[in-house]
């Protein structure tokens, strides 16, 4: 009766039925904070959970998992200090709620304190672990560790080498991102458009114009998988940095869907690195239909009027943003 009042949001018959309840257990105690937690009523669930006489792993891990899922990571590392004075035993489960937390927060400290003391590799065979490990240690930036946990995995499936490869293709590590993604494969692995948005962004990185073309059309063909705009924002930025410009162009016009302002910004930053002012007047005029108030867009081909020595149309620029009332970024 309790778990199916919390199941159906029911929380104040539940806490009245709870209440009533002649005789209450771990199990009664958990599934009422449980209640409150996927409500988000954290502060009753926080009442409730500090009124428990005792305690199991799962009343733990429901109250930290609950701060950690609804944006508390602190909250969650302050309850796991708390944690840690007692002697009981981390599953899955409560580690992933550990690692949460400290992703939200951009720190590895708690991890750290839970992998030298309780888990060491036991929990390396669970793929929900490792790929959620190798994300953290990735997005604080210690590419080191998260390569380390990765090769210590038992099993690894396509989000696991996704986010690996995109970490090292975030660094600048270019080879070893194209090597795994090869490996990938060698696997068995089929990747996904998440899988190659790192692939292509790893190219990007690398300034790797054929390689790029190859594996967008391997993407395309191959896998058939569709372009989403980021892959072609991506792919754009290619083939413009490296002066490609009608190539770009073509696939912008090519597009399955509207191309968006990161297609149309990619463009335009690259005829910035080249001082292609005729593309750039292409791409601007469609951005300023897109998003008419971003003024960097002006600025940007302000700056490649200016660089062309073409000073009419600096001042032309300069009298759209009057016109717009477009304010600058920050202003």
């Amino acid at each position: 009766m309790l778990s199916g009042y919390c199941k159906v949001a029911e929380l104040e018959r539940a806490r009245d039925y709870f209440e009533r309840m002649p005789c209450r257990n771990v199990v009664s105690w958990t599934v009422m904070i449980d209640g409150y937690v996927k409500s988000g009523k954290l502060h009753e669930a926080r009442c409730l959970f500090d009124e428990m006489p005792e305690k199991n792993l799962i009343t733990w891990s429901t109250m930290i998992s609950g701060y950690a899922k609804n944006g508390k990571p602190s909250a969650a590392l302050e309850l796991f200090k708390n944690f840690k004075k007692q002697s009981l035993e981390l599953d899955e489960t409560f580690i992933l709620s550990i690692i949460s937390a400290c992703s939200q927060l951009g720190i590895v400290d708690a991890v750290e304190s839970v992998m030298s003391v309780d888990v060491g590799s036991r929990y390396f065979s669970d793929t929900r672990v490792v790929n959620s490990l190798v994300d953290l240690y990735a997005k604080c930036g210690n590419i080191e560790k998260a390569s380390q946990v990765f090769e210590m995995a038992d099993k690894k499936d396509f989000y696991c080498y996704s986010t690996m490869i995109a970490a090292f293709a975030n660094h600048g590590l270019v080879e070893k991102a194209l090597y795994l993604f090869e490996d990938m494969q060698r696997e068995n692995i089929e990747p996904d458009e998440v899988t190659f948005l790192a692939v292509l962004s790893a190219c990007n990185h690398g300034g790797l114009i054929d390689i790029g073309r190859r594996y967008f059309k391997h993407m395309t063909e191959e896998f058939r998988i569709q372009p989403t705009e980021k892959h072609y924002a991506c792919m754009v930025d290619i083939l413009g940095r490296g002066g490609f410009f009608e190539e770009a162009h073509e696939m912008i016009l090519s597009m399955h869907v509207a191309p968006t302002s990161a297609v149309w910004g990619a463009m335009l930053a690259a005829c910035n690195v080249h001082r292609n002012v005729q593309m750039a007047e292409v791409a601007a005029s469609e951005l300023f239909k897109i998003e008419p108030e971003n003024s960097g867009n002006y600025i940007l081909l302000s700056n490649i009027y200016a660089a062309a020595g073409r000073w009419r149309d600096v001042a032309r620029v300069r009298a759209l943003i009057r016109e717009h009332h477009v304010k600058k970024s920050g202003v």
